[in-house]
């Protein structure tokens, strides 16, 4: 009687542990980062790239032209307004703060996610408005298909730093 008891539970013990590991693999991961992803999101356009090394170049080659193409070069003319006296008026006006020659860094962070859209979006620059510009053209970037980690739906984590000769 005591063995019966003890193969009850035994099994009883074994189906719950089967369906704990089943439901914790079933689980989205939260993020994984596009450096380690085992297959990476695919950008419109870049369907035609088999390999992961060739998804990937082709997926930073079009956040590159989006980037490119999208920014308005216009924010760094004003990129804030300052009160200036005006000697022959002797009113303040309002006066343009232009961003001088150089180079700009600004790094974009957002995650690609399980929907195919950025999400996320931060953005690290020497100025708010270039910051805000920046989040703006992250999010016109279009739907893409998302990656995927294990045979399973991810949101990916990709930083895009982004350099401005100005």
């Amino acid at each position: 009687m005591k063995s019966i008891v003890f193969i009850i539970l035994f099994v009883s013990a074994s189906l719950y542990s089967q369906t704990e590991s089943k439901s914790n693999s079933d689980k989205v991961v939260e993020s994984v980062p596009i450096s380690v992803i085992n297959e990476v999101p695919i950008f419109p356009g870049c369907e035609y790239a088999l390999s992961k090394k060739g998804r990937k170049a082709c997926l930073n080659r079009k956040m590159n032209e989006h980037v490119l193409e999208a920014f308005n070069r216009d924010v760094f003319d004003c990129i804030e307004k300052e009160k200036v006296l005006n000697e022959k008026t002797k009113e303040y006006e309002n006066r343009c703060v232009e961003i001088g020659p150089g180079r700009i860094i600004i790094y974009l962070m957002f995650k690609i996610g399980v929907n195919g859209l950025a999400e996320d979006i931060t953005a690290r620059a020497s100025h708010s408005v270039i910051e805000k510009e920046t989040i703006r053209i992250a999010k016109l970037l279009p739907k893409m298909e998302p990656g995927r980690q294990k045979g399973k739906v991810v949101r990916t984590g990709y930083t895009l730093p982004i350099v401005i000769e100005k």
